[in-house]
């Protein structure tokens, strides 16, 4: 028996939080991805806008993103290492850093935001400096004060000190906007105007703040009202980034997290790897050749799993946090779990040890699901006493991760990828066995126009199976005996005839649509297709029967 956690090293550096302040300003472990550039993109341009503000939710990297450019902005030896990664990652992006730098010195201003005022906040963080001599005496000196001119007396510190140039970066920025909405006085919100303002007529000076939301979306209590033209002013003052990476970007996560150490449980791990990203029907998908070297230095972990953690960590939950908590965490079924059991051979975390997890965070936390009725199905069919088998639950797994987050144009369970994806533990034969048992069993249903398979959500009948059994069978239908089958009371007693005569006479229901000799028959109840013209053709020629039409029976028999 062996862990594999024995034989996997992860790095715990990810594993927490950034604190602009007390973080140490360095680089080893950050990646660059495409919000990094285009944030920098923008900080490095000449005669643009100096106020930037990022947007994305909690967790996606935005704190880490401000002591980056702390790091990339401060002469010491961990921004030579910054310097170099970032050449080597984009040559242009260098090219544009160095334009922007070079002769500058930066001073730098760090503020993290807490549920409390911003012009507090600013104060408490300026007087921390000693070379700011006149800005500290006019903060000391002065209970209330104006930003813009506590931000005229800072700029006189700066142009008298070795510094050139200005570095705001302010983290959670968002908290400063709700107190400010929540105090009775809401000149907090246009502290912040007026800083922005402040640093975008100085060539010199540089703000970055982030938030979770835009401007516009952050509300206060019923006392305090910004208006929409208040908002966009406070929100034109910054040029907006949203910092939201595609998966793409989140996968290499995992390649930096993880690090493997060669053993034959690992190898043998790793060649079933390549045999699913080298399937034949994987060509025409997102699994190309760089993404299959990534796939093989992150097993234990499927391929799939990692494209649908990546996917919908990046729409649904916290991006990166998440992701770090799915391979660092405690939770049940989750990646830790899953490394920490006893096995005897080699597997994979695959959809249906993906799915367990999921099914723990839906309990835990709120979570949009987008198509939740496909989920609800799955949790009802896996208490199915049909479902007698781990291998049709790992099925059923499968298919409703992938269309609960509606991920089937990413990996469209089919037959093919369902064999792929628990290729590590049933053989192809098996699981196709299986897959036909459960649509005999209408647990599942074929689709045509996805050519893909979903869940039935009532298996007492299956459509599509029912209308192919009626196609292959004889479809010339009698439907003048069906009829008469139908038929409970079959025999009417003749009141009248009775009374008067002390014998029952009765009239028998019956269906006539084809054999016309059968309409003269003494004592029936006739229900016929024929006209209303015909059928009192009829009943005077046979005045001992009655006759009822009904219409459309003959073009139905015509159809079938």
């Amino acid at each position: 028996m062996f862990l594999y956690k024995d034989y996997i090293t992860l790095n715990n550096k990810f594993n927490k939080s950034t604190n602009i302040i007390y973080d140490t300003e360095e680089c080893n472990n950050y990646i660059i991805t495409k919000s990094t550039q285009d944030t920098l993109k923008v900080l490095f341009k000449a005669d643009y806008h100096n106020s930037l503000a990022l947007i994305g939710p909690f967790g996606c990297g935005k704190s880490s993103l401000l002591l980056y450019i702390n790091t990339l902005l401060s002469p010491n030896d961990e921004n030579e290492h910054c310097i170099n990664e970032l050449q080597k990652y984009s040559s242009s992006l260098y090219e544009q850093y160095e334009q922007f730098v070079c002769n500058k010195k930066f001073f730098k201003i760090k503020i993290v935001g807490e549920h409390t005022s911003f012009k507090f906040q600013f104060k408490n963080t300026l007087i921390n400096f000693q070379e700011l001599k006149k800005v500290n005496k006019y903060l000391k000196d002065n209970e209330t004060f104006q930003i813009s001119k506590a931000l005229e007396l800072l700029n006189e510190d700066l142009l008298k000190s070795q510094y050139t140039d200005m570095l705001f970066t302010i983290d959670e920025f968002g908290k400063f906007i709700e107190y400010g909405l929540e105090d009775s006085n809401a000149n907090d919100i246009f502290d912040l105007q007026t800083l922005s303002e402040f640093v975008n007529k100085k060539n010199n000076y540089k703000l970055v703040v982030s938030l979770h939301k835009t401007f516009c979306e952050y509300s206060g209590s019923d006392l305090i009202e910004i208006t929409y033209t208040e908002w966009d002013k406070i929100q034109g003052r910054f040029e907006n980034i949203v910092f939201k990476d595609d998966y793409y970007e989140i996968l290499n996560v995992f390649k930096e997290t993880i690090a493997i150490k060669q053993s034959t449980y690992i190898n043998e791990s790793i060649e079933i790897v390549k045999r699913i990203c080298n399937d034949t029907a994987l060509s025409k998908t997102v699994f190309n050749s760089e993404f299959k070297d990534l796939f093989e230095r992150i097993v234990p972990i499927h391929p799939f799993s990692a494209i649908i953690i990546s996917e919908i960590f990046t729409k649904y939950f916290q991006n990166q946090r998440s992701i770090f908590s799915f391979i660092f965490s405690s939770e049940p079924n989750g990646f830790q779990e899953y490394i920490e059991k006893e096995r005897y051979t080699y597997g994979l975390y695959s959809i249906n040890d993906l799915y367990d997890y999921i099914s723990y965070l839906l309990k835990v936390y709120t979570i949009l699901l987008p198509d939740k009725e496909i989920w609800y199905i799955s949790e009802y069919r896996l208490k199915d006493i049909k479902i007698d088998c781990v291998v049709k639950k790992d099925i059923i797994k499968t298919i409703a991760l992938i269309h609960s987050f509606k991920l089937a144009n990413t990996i469209k369970p089919n037959k093919e990828f369902i064999v792929l994806s628990l290729a590590h533990k049933y053989s192809s034969a098996k699981i196709e066995e299986v897959i036909n048992e459960l649509l005999n069993n209408d647990i599942l249903v074929f689709q045509e126009q996805t050519q893909s398979y979903s869940f039935i959500e009532d298996s007492n009948i299956n459509i599509n199976k029912e209308l192919n059994n009626r196609l292959v069978k004889d479809t010339n239908i009698n439907f003048e005996k069906k009829l008469n089958e139908f038929i409970v009371n079959k025999l009417v007693v003749a009141k009248r005839f009775f009374i008067e005569y002390g014998n029952k006479k009765v009239f028998e229901k019956i269906y006539i649509l084809d054999n016309d000799k059968l309409l003269l028959q003494d004592y029936k109840i006739i229900f016929s297709d024929k006209t209303k013209d015909e059928l009192v053709k009829v009943s005077l020629e046979s005045k001992k029967s009655v006759y009822i039409p009904i219409e459309n029976l003959t073009k139905i028999n015509d159809i079938m």
